[in-house]
C-alpha cells in the first residue's frame, strides 16, 4: 500500500477507531482509506465492490468492519499490507442498517432491514444466533464495555438491552414521552464500566442507569439532532456532536448515583 497526502474525494463515510490515532473513509469510488492522524498520511486498505452503508472499529482487536449495499459483511484487519479482508458474509435478510464489535473483537453484530440482529463469530466466520424480530428497523447497535449486553436503538426511538449469549432481553428503555409519534435513536453508546448508556433521540440525549434501566437524566442545548456520542475514558464526560454543526461537553458524573 502506497502513503498518500490526499486520497479522498467526495467523503461519504468517516469512523474513528478507539484510541483516535486511526481514521476510516470511503469515498465515492468505493476505495476504503486509513488515516493516521499523527502523521496526517494515509494508506489505502483495499476496495469494497459495493458502496459502504455502516462502519465499525473493535477496541481491541485491529479490526473494521464493513456492510455494503450487496447486503455483504465484511471484517478487515487494518494492520495487514495486502488488503485482503478476514472474513466475508452475505446477509440474506436484506440490506445492513448497524454494525458493532464486541471489545474483543470476538463477536460482531449485524442489524438488518427485516428488523432482526445477527452475531456472527469472528474467528470462524460462523454464525452464533438470531435475535427476536423487533417491531422496528434497528439504526444503532452498540456493546457493553464486557461485551455480554447489546444496546440496539430503533427508528421510532426504542431501545433494547440483549443478553448476548441467551438472546433474552435484559432491559427495555423508554426514550419518548408520547407513544404515538417517537423518534429515530441516532447514537447510543456505554460509559467505560457499563454502568451507564446514553442515547441519543433527535435534538435530546439521555442517561440511563443500566443494571435498573432508570432515566438518570435528559441533556438538552443541541438546536439540531444530535448524531454522535462518546464517553470520556474515566466516564466522567460525555461528548455530543450534531446537525447543528456544535460539539458539546456534558459533566455526566452529577447524575451517577452515590455507591452505599
Amino acid at each position: 500500500m502506497t502513503q498518500q497526502t490526499a486520497p479522498l474525494r467526495d467523503v461519504l463515510w468517516l469512523c474513528l477507531a478507539p484510541g483516535g490515532q486511526t481514521l476510516a473513509a470511503v469515498g465515492k469510488d468505493r476505495n476504503l482509506w486509513l488515516g493516521n492522524l499523527s502523521t496526517a498520511t494515509w494508506r489505502r486498505l483495499g476496495e469494497n465492490p459495493g458502496h459502504i452503508v455502516a462502519l465499525a472499529f473493535s477496541a481491541e482487536a485491529g479490526l473494521l468492519a464493513t456492510a455494503d449495499s450487496r447486503n455483504i459483511m465484511t471484517v478487515w484487519e487494518v494492520t495487514t499490507t495486502d488488503g485482503q479482508p478476514r472474513m466475508s458474509h452475505e446477509v440474506a435478510a436484506g440490506p445492513v442498517t448497524a454494525v458493532a464489535f464486541a471489545r474483543d473483537g470476538t463477536v460482531l453484530a449485524g442489524a438488518a432491514f427485516d428488523k432482526t440482529i445477527r452475531l456472527w463469530d469472528v474467528a470462524t466466520g460462523k454464525e452464533l444466533g438470531v435475535l427476536p424480530k423487533q417491531a422496528h428497523i434497528v439504526a444503532t447497535l452498540a456493546f457493553s464495555p464486557d461485551g455480554q449486553t447489546l444496546a440496539s436503538g430503533d427508528r421510532c426511538g426504542g431501545v433494547t438491552l440483549w443478553d448476548r449469549t441467551t438472546g433474552d432481553v435484559r432491559a427495555t428503555l423508554a426514550t419518548a414521552e408520547n407513544e404515538v409519534f417517537m423518534n429515530e435513536v441516532t447514537a447510543l453508546v456505554f460509559s467505560p464500566d457499563g454502568e451507564t448508556s446514553a442515547v441519543a433521540v433527535e435534538r435530546t440525549v439521555r442517561l440511563w442507569e443500566v443494571a435498573s434501566g432508570r432515566l438518570l437524566a435528559r441533556l438538552e442545548g443541541h438546536a439540531g439532532k444530535v448524531k454522535c456520542l462518546a464517553f470520556s475514558p474515566d466516564g466522567t464526560r460525555l461528548a455530543s456532536g450534531g446537525y447543528d454543526r456544535t460539539l458539546r461537553l456534558w459533566d455526566v458524573a452529577q447524575y451517577r448515583p452515590m455507591n452505599p
